[in-house]
């Protein structure tokens, strides 16, 4: 039986879904920080992941002696039940949890903190909380260097504050990269398969309006985060705003709309730009909300906007915008021209945002093969990734 345990951004939820795709006896473990809506309810349509889900009494890192206290008071029985699982794959707060109770991680799968922060030093202005911290920072640097092996991307590893955090562990050698991992289950999202669940999300009839009203719907749902954030965590929200004002211009007779959400610490900022611009009548703002929702969103969209700055080539809007089989317009940086990627519309500045959009109403219908085209790549990628873990975890 492999085990996985935690579930930021939904990520193992994914994965344990794959392996079981694939015969698998895959259980998933949730911590007890995991966020509302990165919970199981909020990435699918119905409830038989029960049978494979469990919920553990501990995760918290600034409460991490206590919580230690009290499993071994109260719930060594879960303790003992990871303890017989074959595999056990492991991500964030999960790996100090484990360390302490001497369980073998075969793999760590990072997301960004629990390998950039967790393992050194976390902040907290509660003076309380700093015995709790920093035994489980010596924890977490001690579980990362245990693991067997480090799964990642290709894009993470190109990401300074994530490669420079490996290698003063000193476990880049356990490093495997991939160019994508298969973060996002995509059975229930592919377009043919998603209007079947339509009757099951809050959200989907609301997004069809909006497409009955409007002949040009744009949909961004990345944080809003380009002026009170770190270079690392720009998302250029500003600079897509801008080229809205320009699509309205030219294109005021289609009622151009932008899909937003209420999500991101700019978002008041984003806000005052598109009342300054005037386009308050082109821009609808929804609450954040669960991937099951915004899937149907994109579904009803002409183009999915991702962000502007950095240069990622991959993250979860990106990866749902292919999966859903629809334009994406995104910055990819330089770096990664020698690499054989999806095809999108590259852009870092408003006027190249526009010219994409521009050219999409002009030749709306031929990019239909470049979308089967992208998910056929995204596709493959995961299937590539899916045949090394099955092999590891058989052999």
């Amino acid at each position: 039986m492999i085990a996985l345990v935690g579930n930021m951004n939904n990520n193992f939820f994914a994965l344990t879904r794959y392996l079981r795709d694939r015969g698998l006896e895959a259980h998933l473990f949730l911590l007890n920080v995991e966020m509302e809506h990165f919970l199981p309810e909020a990435d699918t349509y119905d409830l038989s992941h029960r049978a494979y889900t469990h919920s553990l009494s501990f995760g918290n890192a600034y409460w991490f002696l206590r919580e230690i206290k009290n499993i071994e008071q109260h719930y060594m029985w879960q303790i003992e039940a990871l303890r017989s699982y074959r595999f056990i794959i492991a991500c964030g707060n999960a790996l100090a949890f484990l360390e302490y109770f001497n369980i073998k991680i075969d793999i760590f799968v990072p997301y960004g903190s629990d390998v950039y922060q967790s393992p050194f030093f976390i902040p907290s202005e509660n003076p309380n909380h700093r015995a709790h911290l920093d035994y489980f920072s010596t924890l977490q640097a001690q579980a990362i260097k245990n693991a067997q092996i480090i799964l990642t991307s290709t894009d993470f590893i190109a990401i300074n504050c994530y490669s420079d955090s490996l290698k003063k562990l000193e476990v880049m050698q356990k490093v495997q990269a991939f160019e994508y991992i298969p973060l996002i289950y995509d059975a229930i999202y592919k377009p043919e398969n998603i209007v079947h669940f339509f009757n099951k999300s809050y959200w989907s009839t609301d997004f069809k309006k909006i497409t009955e009203q409007s002949s040009l719907v744009l949909f961004s749902h990345v944080r809003h985060a380009f002026k009170n954030v770190d270079e690392q965590t720009q998302k250029g929200n500003d600079k897509l705003i801008r080229a809205l004002a320009m699509v309205c211009n030219e294109f005021k007779s289609l009622n151009p709309q932008m899909i937003f959400f209420e999500y991101g610490v700019d978002v008041a900022f984003s806000k005052e730009l598109i009342h300054k611009l005037g386009l308050e009548k082109n821009v609808i703002w929804m609450p954040k909300m669960n991937r099951k929702d915004i899937m149907t969103g994109i579904y009803y969209s002409d183009i999915v906007c991702e962000s502007f700055s950095v240069g990622y080539y991959m993250g979860g809007v990106i990866a749902e915008a292919l999966i859903a089989r629809k334009p994406l317009i995104n910055y990819i940086h330089e770096q990664y021209a020698n690499q054989t990627l999806y095809k999108n519309f590259n852009a870092k500045r408003a006027d190249e945002i526009f010219i994409h959009i521009r050219d999409y109403v002009h030749k709306k219908y031929s990019y239909k093969s470049i979308t089967a085209e992208n998910y056929q790549w995204l596709k493959n990628l995961s299937d590539k990734v899916l045949d090394f873990l099955i092999e590891l975890i058989t052999q």
